[in-house]
């Protein structure tokens, strides 16, 4: 095997790896909130599945929403063991 060979297949294995991050666009409507006030609660670190980066010297920051942590605050995954009405009432 030739180290381009090698390149080749690392590349592959690397683009079938599943997206574990989403945007604002995607995650606001499964939330239930509009882009505005899903980034505000980001921000002021109220967001269990979200964090807010912002690097020293720039404007903007970055919006890190976490796909494993949205679904399980959207099923109510961690409440299931304790609460019996988790199971019956699920988050839209």
């Amino acid at each position: 095997m030739t180290l381009g060979n090698a390149f080749f297949i690392l590349t592959i294995e690397v683009k079938q790896v599943e997206k574990v991050t989403m945007t604002i666009k995607e995650a606001a409507p499964l939330v239930g909130l509009d882009e505005k006030s899903l980034k505000a609660m980001i921000r002021s670190g109220k967001c269990p599945f979200a964090v807010y980066y912002r690097q020293e010297g720039k404007e903007k920051g970055l919006y890190h929403i976490m796909r494993e942590r949205l679904t399980a605050y959207i099923t109510a995954a961690d409440l299931r063991p304790i609460c019996p009405y988790a199971t019956q009432h699920p988050r839209p």
